[in-house]
């Protein structure tokens, strides 16, 4: 795991996607990002260009095996669902656990919740770590190279990675396991639906002012 060869994200979903992991039923998953069960239904795999559904989804689950469920979101016009903390929390509630990486053109950033509660926000680029967890990941996180020498840089086997492949390897050491291409490909299924969110649309705004 410390010898880093982490899946490309980027090619399958372009600059900006967020990937959430949540060990808890699909159905409940989903149901914790904003997609209740009445707006859950079968869609096509994620990509970088949507759907062919109408309106498309922007959250689209799967299964993978040991009970955890696979988020993927590739329009973040709405903010990343996987990167909110009430998100998080509601995903891991009664001993739940989950894990999030945003990439993003703004900044990419890793988020691991547990029992309810956000633990650690890490951001790998800049090797910034924060959270009551961070503590118990640091020492692999370091173990791997990650935190910036006395010049301010990674060192040259993670600088030299795109930063969407540095980020699914901050993810990876979180998370204790590899982000592998089986995961998003095969014949299993996506269920997804486009969330249900307390934003205003801006014609909304535009008639209050």
């Amino acid at each position: 795991m410390n010898d880093p060869d982490p899946l490309n994200l980027v090619e399958r979903y372009g600059e900006g996607w967020c990937v959430t992991l949540a060990h808890r039923p699909l159905a409940e998953a989903l149901d914790a990002m904003g997609v209740p069960a009445e707006r859950q239904t079968e869609v096509d795999a994620p990509n970088g260009e949507g759907t062919d559904v109408d309106p498309p989804p922007l959250l689209a689950a799967r299964s993978l095996p040991d009970g955890w469920t696979l988020v993927v979101e590739t329009s973040g016009m709405t903010g990343w669902s996987g990167e909110r903390d009430d998100v998080l929390e509601a995903l891991t509630e009664e001993g739940g656990r989950a894990l999030a990486v945003v990439v993003d053109p703004s900044v990419d950033v890793v988020l691991y919740a547990e029992d309810g509660e956000v633990v650690l926000r890490f951001v790998p680029s800049l090797a910034e770590l924060e959270g009551s967890g961070a503590e118990r990941f640091r020492d692999r996180l370091e173990k791997a190279g990650f935190f910036l020498d006395e010049d301010g840089s990674l060192p040259p086997e993670l600088d030299d990675l795109p930063g969407g492949r540095l980020a699914v390897h901050g993810a990876e050491l979180v998370w204790g396991r590899r982000l592998t291409a089986d995961m998003f490909d095969g014949a299993a299924p996506w269920i997804g639906g486009e969330p249900i969110t307390d934003t205003v649309p801006p014609a909304e705004l535009a008639e209050n002012d």
